[in-house]
């Protein structure tokens, strides 16, 4: 049964009940489906990355404009882009933390990371409405 720790987070007891087995084992599946989910959306933002960056080059070719250098499009793209790499290599982080913790029989809540990614897409959706006015 979960209970609060001497730090005030939850913990499961040590004591092992009927079907313990069965539960670590699905506790782990969803540890793992959680995981693939956040690669899913690391590599979405990756591949979005890469059609920014190429869209606004295939515009510039449209309106005849052939001058090389840095462009918003190019600017936000790297920026999805890195995000999405360092979605996933939080996500790896998070898999083996909560693996240990499954094995351990305690849990502790996500960190911070989780807010800043949240706060990071908003302010790339601010950028690009930005980047689609001044355009």
């Amino acid at each position: 049964m979960p209970s609060l720790n001497d730090k005030g987070r939850a913990s499961i007891d040590d004591t092992p009940e009927p079907g313990d087995k069965e539960s670590k084992i699905r506790n782990h599946l969803a540890n793992e489906r959680t995981f693939l989910s956040w690669i899913r959306t690391g590599v979405s933002l990756i591949g979005l990355g890469f059609v920014v960056a190429r869209l606004g080059l295939f515009l510039r070719e449209i309106a005849g404009e052939n001058k090389p250098g840095i462009t918003n499009s190019l600017i936000l793209g790297v920026i999805l882009i890195l995000l999405g790499a360092a979605m996933n290599i939080y996500a790896t982080r998070s898999y083996f933390k909560i693996y240990k913790q499954i094995e351990e029989n305690r849990f502790e809540p996500p960190s911070f990371a989780l807010v800043g990614f949240a706060l990071s897409m908003v302010v790339l959706a601010i950028l690009a409405i930005i980047i689609l006015f001044t355009i």
